[in-house]
């Protein structure tokens, strides 16, 4: 099944969950930025 498949899908499949988690990190880093701002 996953003979046929293009090791490029995997590598993209990798970069999104790269992306999907620097985004996470990003997201919380800004997060706690604005919480110690107005504290």
């Amino acid at each position: 099944m996953s003979r046929t498949a293009k090791p490029q899908n995997g590598r993209r499949r990798f970069l999104r969950d790269v992306v999907r988690t620097a985004g996470g990190l990003a997201a919380v880093g800004v997060a706690l930025g604005l919480q110690q701002q107005t504290a």
